[in-house]
């Protein structure tokens, strides 16, 4: 349905989305190996990515941990679990269900410190 503004209330919720923000997410469909189902997720894009764009770049969460060195172990909603860095990816943000809190600051500075590690040479 479209508004008088032209944007639905759902897509002006959705770009009020902020880096940090934990969102649940329909990963679905996927292919291989791919991290799939619904679960949560960490906004990793800068603001003005978040409010301009119609995409978000997401870190999956997985309640499986591995203890791989290229993965951030975390505590979400009471459960442990690993920020995926492997699977960092792009979204539509029409795949977001909803937002489910944000990660604690203590934890931000690693997630910056490992994502630019994995991408470095």
């Amino acid at each position: 349905m479209i508004y008088k503004t032209g944007i639905s209330p759902y897509m002006t919720a959705l770009k009020t989305l902020k880096k940090w923000d934990m969102v649940l997410v329909d990963l679905n469909p996927t292919i291989g190996s791919e991290i799939n189902k619904t679960r949560p997720c960490l906004i990793v894009s800068p603001e003005a990515v978040n409010i301009y764009m119609n995409t978000v770049v997401i870190i999956p969460l997985t309640s499986k941990p591995k203890g791989y060195p290229f993965r951030i172990s975390t505590l979400h909603k009471g459960i442990d679990g690993e920020l995926c860095v492997d699977h960092i990816k792009s979204i539509d943000k029409t795949r977001i269900l909803k937002t489910d809190g944000s990660l604690k600051k203590s934890l931000r500075q690693s997630v910056n410190r490992l994502i630019a590690e994995f991408f470095s040479e």
